[in-house]
């Protein structure tokens, strides 16, 4: 390259940067655009970071880059830049001053999801089970959501629940808030007013809920979070393959406490 081909390349270059603003907002996603539920299983876990996320968000900002560019250039100046290498360092510095928060969109865009809360209980109880043996399991879910008097309550959800499973609490969440939960490295308590006990069996499709009266508050601990919902891991779920629930039916007063600062969700 000669000597007035660099001396223009570079006035080119230090222009742009001159005309570049402080802050810049590459990405606008799309209102319809949200995470899927295999993407939010995995944020809410943190079992792994949804994989492609990542591709999507940069190739958005890439693109809003390339934007900007267009807008200060000409097709010949991008040549000039590119002959010179300069071109890709223009769009670093047009994506350091990046404003945009791409994540954060998508997670306002995405909708309150079903969520089941493991209790850590398998329910061996069936068609066949003795009144005694009903019982047993009863106060072994009554005596872990702290609500004793709300024994015949639970029989009743296990006499329905006729091939057994696993307990659960199931609510429609606010996924947000259970990421900023799930996120945080300060111990967490999650409760529900008056929430709904599921005893669910993924592999047979079958199942029972019912209403629990009262308030149960529980350690957070994000491995026992699941999304209820088709998609989101493997077996049947109670929302949309068991059930076929109305979704507002299963909206509850939850809060989740983070180092004494309470999220509602």
């Amino acid at each position: 390259m000669s000597t007035s081909s660099e001396d223009r390349t570079s006035a080119v270059y230090e222009r742009v940067l001159g005309d570049l603003p402080e802050r810049i907002h590459l990405c606008d996603i799309d209102y319809r655009d949200e995470l899927n539920n295999d993407q939010v299983q995995q944020l809410i876990t943190g079992s792994d970071y949804p994989e492609g996320l990542d591709e999507y968000i940069d190739e958005r900002r890439i693109d809003g880059a390339h934007f900007e560019i267009d807008k200060l250039l000409g097709p010949e100046e991008v040549e000039l830049l590119q002959d010179a290498d300069l071109w890709d360092a223009l769009r670093f510095e047009i994506m350091d001053r990046d404003t945009s928060d791409p994540f954060t969109d998508l997670m306002r865009n995405t909708p309150d999801k079903m969520v089941r809360y493991d209790l850590g209980i398998d329910v061996d109880t069936g068609w066949g089970s003795t009144p005694e043996e009903y019982g047993e399991t009863a106060d072994l879910i009554a005596g872990t959501v702290g609500l004793p008097d709300q024994r015949e309550t639970i029989i009743e959800v296990l006499e329905e629940a006729g091939d057994g499973g696993r307990a659960f609490i199931i609510w429609n969440a606010d996924v947000s808030d259970l990421y900023e939960a799930t996120c945080s490295t300060e111990t967490c308590t999650i409760s529900w007013k008056d929430p709904t006990l599921l005893v669910l069996n993924r592999i047979c499709g079958s199942g029972m809920d019912g209403t629990l009266n009262g308030t149960v508050t529980l350690p957070f601990d994000r491995s026992n979070l699941a999304v209820d919902e088709r998609g989101a891991g493997t077996g049947y779920s109670w929302t949309d393959d068991v059930a076929g629930i109305a979704r507002d039916a299963y909206r509850t007063d939850c809060k989740i406490t983070i180092n004494e600062r309470r999220q509602e969700t």
